[in-house]
């Protein structure tokens, strides 16, 4: 398993060079290296559109790695990507297994929802991530109470995430949710995303996407306008944060070829 991981980093480390080269060109707003916390970790990097406003939708995506691994950098593709078509992406890192518990590392993701909400006041927020990234925001989704009474996520979406049974939802009424999985993902098998939907229609509306093409690195590839044509993330990405607040609460599957 951690031998796999070590290829899939590497993988995505290399595939991310090419992706950021052509990212650098966006035009869009960037601010590198912003401290949310007292630790080398507790880093964040902004985009924004080159005209934002009070309407601007802010995006907080955590990136993967299992847990030992990964940096904001590798991820500035995401951040383009989505700020160019008219979010603010906030990619924070946060710190690493062994050097932090799970509990550190899920304290670090909560400081920088608060430091968003701090900075970006009154706005609509939405949690996101990739793999390990995934589960840290839809934990976080799931359990409102570890955050103060003045966040609102309206929203979560997680892709190719290793959803344990801690992600059963914790409150009553829970955020519209879009759980995106790849069925020949080799890392992170598919039935963790149905598995988490059944659980997650419970409390709160869900969409479910599985994509016949793709892997688990190549979901996260798709953001990029490269990669688009190997799998329909983007638009279900930018569609589902556009439309959440009307979202029904019946869950929703389909099956992209």
């Amino acid at each position: 398993m951690l031998d796999r991981q070590a290829l899939l980093s590497s993988a995505i480390g290399w595939f991310a060079k090419v992706l950021n080269a052509i990212a650098y060109l966006t035009p869009v707003k960037r601010r590198f290296s912003i401290p949310y916390g007292p630790h080398t970790r507790h880093g964040l990097d902004l985009y924004e559109p080159l005209f934002s406003s009070s309407r601007t939708q802010t995006i907080i995506f955590f990136y993967g790695g299992g847990w030992t691994s990964g940096s904001r950098m590798t991820y500035r593709f995401v951040g383009a990507a989505l700020a160019l078509r008219g979010f603010r992406v906030i990619i924070p890192d946060y710190r690493l297994h062994p050097e932090a518990s799970l509990e550190e590392i899920m304290q670090d993701a909560t400081d920088a929802v608060v430091w968003t909400s701090q900075h970006f006041p009154n706005q609509t927020l939405f949690l996101a991530g990739h793999s390990v990234g995934a589960y840290i925001a839809v934990t976080l989704a799931a359990n409102p109470n570890a955050l103060p009474e003045t966040v609102d996520i309206k929203g979560v979406i997680g892709i190719a995430g290793p959803y344990l049974p801690m992600n059963k939802p914790q409150a009553a009424h829970l955020p519209p949710a879009l759980l995106i999985a790849a069925e020949n993902d080799r890392l992170v098998p598919a039935t963790k995303t149905e598995q988490l939907a059944s659980q997650w229609q419970k409390s709160g509306p869900v969409k479910v996407k599985l994509y016949r093409r793709g892997g688990h690195a190549l979901l996260i590839g798709a953001l990029s306008p490269l990669l688009r044509w190997a799998a329909p993330v983007f638009r279900d990405f930018t569609a589902f944060t556009r439309n959440a607040q009307a979202s029904t609460r019946d869950p929703e599957e389909s099956r992209t070829i």
